[in-house]
């Protein structure tokens, strides 16, 4: 039987594994399997003290750096002495074949991190992993940059609703000034505002893109300007007055044969959008169309059952007229939302058409024929001007 010590004679021990036994920095089982290597064979013996005495000898440099190097001069001072094994060979390489270099390395030997530090090998997986992280950063850093400099196709959006009955006014940052009407709901971007109802609109002048504002059926393009437009979810064209400056307005769905035109409307004018096309009016008294936003809404010669429809939107109630006949007269009337109640206005107005009305809880009914309560407290209307050309709704 084999002795244990020339069975492990199988290969050279490493310059790091030497060097960590040196420094006593090796692993304790390490460190024991090198001390029963060495001491199985006498040349072994002598071989590794003339080692240590010359690591001894040497200025110890710190380990921490290039392991190379240290033994390079650890070889250095011992090739001085005559006792080295050459540049290029291992501390422990044979001169005779005396059999000692020959070296079994357990299967778990812990040289320490500073050992490791040496190693080209780490060192090589060391510059990957850091090029890695800097291609991996570089990409997003680019891609946040590219982030940035898109359009936001999705931009901040801010809604705003009145109910029946109420009055609203939102300031943007822009310094423009909306002014809902009641029922109305106003979709807000950073491109202009999309309407559902009725709005009066005050742009303030400023020379970058044109703030836009859209119905169902009407694109509006303007700079600076005061104008009101209109179209209601149950309404199926825009209506724009521009009270001051012009705007741009084109169909949101064109025809045919106007695609890509636009058309203009300057101050006194209004433009009626609907799916046949744009019709434009012009020296209309643009007040009746816009006075309900500073309190007053203005009836000229407009068809009673429109009446009754703004009404009840204004005030927040159901409003019924009970004849068709009825329904289709034209009257005019002016009304002060803070002065007048609806029984107030209601009264004046039935005592234009010839008509009264009854109340069931917040449902009001108008029907032909005078009421003796009607007549004894009813007054004349206080704005009776018949124009066709400026009705109020249409």
């Amino acid at each position: 039987m084999r002795d244990d010590s020339e069975a492990i004679d199988s290969t050279l021990p490493s310059d790091e594994t030497l060097v960590s036994y040196f420094t006593g920095d090796d692993d304790p089982a390490a460190a024991d399997a090198l001390t029963r290597w060495i001491g199985g064979n006498p040349a072994r013996r002598a071989k590794i003290e003339r080692l240590r005495q010359g690591w001894g000898a040497a200025v110890r440099p710190s380990v921490d750096g290039n392991v190379e190097a240290f033994v390079t001069g650890v070889r250095a001072r011992l090739d001085e002495r005559g006792e080295g094994g050459g540049t290029g060979r291992s501390l422990l390489s044979p001169a005779s074949g005396d059999g000692v270099g020959q070296w079994w390395e357990p299967r778990r030997i812990g040289f320490g991190d500073r050992a490791l530090r040496g190693n080209p090998r780490q060192r090589n997986w060391r510059q990957h992993i850091v090029a890695f992280g800097s291609v991996i950063l570089c990409v997003m850093l680019f891609g946040a940059m590219f982030l940035k400099s898109r359009p936001n196709r999705h931009p901040a959006t801010h809604s705003y609703r009145t109910l029946a009955g109420q009055l609203m006014t939102v300031r943007l940052v822009n310094r423009t000034t909306l002014t809902l009407a009641p029922a109305t709901a106003v979709t807000v971007t950073t491109q202009g505002i999309t309407v559902i109802g009725e709005v009066y609109v005050d742009v303030a002048p400023h020379a970058g893109r044109p703030f836009l504002v859209r119905t169902r059926t009407a694109l509006v393009r303007v700079l600076g300007t005061r104008f009101a437009v209109r179209q209601y979810a149950n309404e199926s064209r825009s209506r724009i007055v521009v009270e001051e400056g012009r705007v741009t307005l084109s169909p949101v769905v064109p025809r045919p044969r106007t695609r890509g035109t636009h058309t203009v409307i300057a101050a006194g004018m209004v433009a009626v959008v609907s799916d046949s096309g744009v019709m434009v009016s012009s020296d209309v008294p643009t007040r009746a169309y816009t006075s309900w936003a500073r309190g007053t809404i203005i009836f000229d010669h407009t068809a009673l059952r429109d009446v009754a429809m703004e009404l009840a939107r204004v005030y927040g109630v159901t409003i019924q007229i009970t004849d068709t006949t009825l329904a289709r007269q034209t009257v005019g009337l002016e009304v002060s939302l803070a002065q007048d109640s609806l029984g107030r206005v209601l009264e004046s107005l039935c005592s234009v058409v010839g008509a009264h009305y009854t109340r069931d809880t917040h449902t009001y009914l108008i029907s032909p024929g005078r009421s003796a309560s009607t007549s004894r407290r009813s007054g004349p209307p206080r704005y009776t001007v018949p124009q066709p050309e400026s009705q109020y709704g249409k």
